[in-house]
């Protein structure tokens, strides 16, 4: 009998095996990247409904929502109170104000202990917050980004956590006053969240429906320094909320005070390469009162928001900006017009 011969790929079959897997491959890491971007923006969904849902407990609990900021250190001392009485070793500066709402919404997200862990009698950079202000909580991070950020680590005094979810300051700035708009003025149509008082949801008059509670904010860094305000959950330097004065995703810098991110940590939003302090942006200042942020994402086209009713909707970056100012207003008496 002839010797059996063992049958084998040719050159030329091995290079066209090669070639249709390529081809499989690049027809279906699309979709692979497409599934993924859509499981990361439903968990991204699922975080913004239950901060929502721990907005309702906490009003259900305390018959209000929380404050935005637990106290108020700026000039406008004829619309807000003055800052909540401490000890006196407590030390919040002239430019920013304490113990913004992500801590007093900790219990409501089954984070009673982290909530424990603050001595809310002294001011969040006390060193009896030092262990408590380092602490991560998940719920405040949405998968798109990346991830919580820590904010001068290094620093006992300074520490903080940069998360990406942020509460309604209304439709013009975070000091909460009329606003120049080109050629005309916007008014400001009130806000469920403000400096030291909780917000009634029976004081939401344009509807709960039809009224922003949360939304997103990307996160700055990663970054070693202080990269300014954006993002900054945990202290209310005015990074703790939105206003809908721009539209989502703005392609515009938003108007931060003191500083504005350094280009290596601007995470992807608007502002060129200028390695100077404050970039290309500039600042407002030393108040955040007259600065106007917007609600920013990583998901393609848009952000994820809470309405006042628990729901959560995705609004496009190209929505009507009238239309985005009426949903950020809690008393603006507009149409009931939504995207």
């Amino acid at each position: 009998m002839p010797p059996s011969r063992r049958s084998a790929f040719t050159l030329i079959e091995l290079l066209v095996v090669i070639a249709i897997i390529a081809v499989l491959v690049g027809l279906l890491l699309p979709a692979v990247q497409k599934v993924r971007s859509a499981a990361a923006r439903s968990a991204c969904t699922n975080n913004l409904k239950q901060l929502g849902l721990a907005m309702h407990n906490h009003h259900d609990t305390l018959k209000e929502l929380p404050p935005g900021a637990r106290s108020y250190d700026g000039p406008n001392t004829n619309l807000f109170r003055q800052s909540v009485p401490n000890d006196g070793t407590a030390q919040p500066n002239e430019w920013f104000n304490d113990h913004s709402w992500y801590v007093s919404v900790l219990p409501f997200v089954e984070q009673q202990s982290a909530y424990t862990a603050y001595d809310l009698k002294v001011s969040l950079s006390h060193s009896r917050n030092a262990a408590a202000r380092r602490v991560k909580v998940k719920t405040f991070e949405c998968p798109t980004d990346v991830g919580l950020q820590e904010n001068e680590w290094a620093s006992a005094t300074w520490s903080r956590v940069r998360g990406n979810y942020v509460v309604n300051y209304g439709n013009t700035n975070v000091g909460q006053t009329n606003k120049a708009d080109g050629s005309a003025t916007v008014g400001f149509g009130g806000a469920p969240f403000t400096f030291v008082k909780g917000v009634k949801l029976t004081d939401v008059t344009d509807g709960t429906s039809s009224t922003l509670m949360l939304s997103e904010q990307i996160v700055v860094g990663p970054w070693t320094g202080w990269g300014g305000p954006l993002s900054d959950i945990t202290i209310a330097t005015g990074g703790h909320t939105f206003q809908g004065f721009y539209p989502p995703n703005f392609r515009g810098c938003d108007e931060v005070a003191r500083y504005y991110p350094d280009p290596v940590a601007r995470n992807g939003r608007p502002g060129g390469a200028s390695g100077a302090p404050n970039g290309d942006c500039g600042t407002i200042g030393s108040f955040m009162e007259n600065g106007s942020m917007a609600a920013r994402s990583k998901h393609p086209g848009g952000v994820n928001a809470t309405l006042c009713d628990g729901s959560v909707r995705f609004y496009r970056d190209s929505i009507d900006r009238q239309v985005w100012r009426n949903l950020s207003t809690a008393r603006g008496n507009e149409p009931n017009t939504n995207d």
